[in-house]
């Protein structure tokens, strides 16, 4: 039951017009941000890690993540991110594990008519102590026209790794 749950909330996310998001609701710790543009992030993020949300929906196991947005007293990134680790089907991270995946969301910002934002996502594993992170990071870019987000860019900016 729980897997079809979220098979049916990723498509109904990613089937949602991106028109829609106009009217979202603003908060004066975020002049000019809210959930709308949360949630243009949220599909670009979901869009390019679907393959690892297929997998962790058919999975029994609960695989340890680390899932950070740049401001986590901002209400609409909290539900964001607790929405993230029901999605991958995880669990936060605990002492005793020596590999984990890692998603730290970016700050948005709106400049013109364009948002922007990035994305950080990666497997980090113990190595002598240390984290050693492997991962990429990619911008978004979404355009509003005519008062609506129009569907995120994603442009791959880098890919890090570590050795041990």
């Amino acid at each position: 039951m729980h897997r079809t749950i979220c098979s049916l909330s990723i498509a109904a996310l990613l089937s949602m017009t991106v028109p829609g998001m106009g009217a979202q609701a603003r908060t004066d710790s975020h002049p000019g941000m809210g959930a709308a543009e949360v949630q243009v992030v949220l599909i670009a993020v979901i869009q390019h890690l679907s393959p690892i949300i297929a997998t962790s929906v058919m999975s029994a196991d609960r695989p340890p993540w680390v899932i950070e947005s740049a401001d986590s007293t901002f209400a609409p990134w909290r539900t964001a991110v607790d929405g993230l680790y029901a999605l991958f089907h995880a669990r936060k991270r605990s002492g005793s594990d020596s590999v984990y995946q890692y998603l730290r969301l970016g700050p948005m910002s709106v400049r013109g008519d364009s948002l922007f934002s990035w994305f950080e996502q990666g497997t980090s594993r113990r190595c002598k102590g240390d984290w050693a992170p492997t991962g990429g990071t990619w911008n978004i870019v979404s355009v509003r026209k005519q008062g609506f987000w129009g569907p995120p860019a994603l442009l791959y900016q880098t890919v890090s790794d570590s050795f041990c």
